[in-house]
């Protein structure tokens, strides 16, 4: 069973939507238009997407790395190369995994401090 989708609160809608978009290189997916705040919705999957909402009274996130709260998306190699070398040209710092692991990937904190892992596909 896939999971239709993760939301993710933001109070920095802008900063979000840039790494979402032209960083991780996620496709804009359609959006209702009846949502009393700023979203934007991406298509990481056929069926799956992640939805960003802008809240303004957000509360603080815990940045607790890979066995804490995280998103993991898996890219094809030139994509995964391309975003990490985005990733490090824009000032964001990556993050080596704390176990091996049989499949290349990092993490990297996106505008609001959530945990992302990277896995190469």
């Amino acid at each position: 069973m896939p999971i239709n989708h993760v939301t993710l609160p933001t109070n920095n809608f802008d900063a979000t939507v840039d790494f979402m978009s032209r960083v991780l290189e996620l496709p804009v997916a359609e959006h209702p238009t009846n949502v009393p705040m700023r979203t934007a919705w991406f298509e990481v999957a056929q069926g799956q997407s992640i939805h960003v909402v802008e809240v303004a009274e957000l509360g603080p996130i815990n940045n607790e790395r890979e066995f804490g709260r995280h998103v993991a998306l898996s890219f094809p190699h030139a994509r995964w190369l391309r975003i990490k070398n985005q990733l490090e040209r824009a000032g964001f710092k990556i993050i080596a995994p704390l176990r091996e692991s049989k499949t290349s990937r990092f993490f990297v904190y996106d505008p609001n401090g959530y945990c992302f892992e990277l896995v190469l596909d």
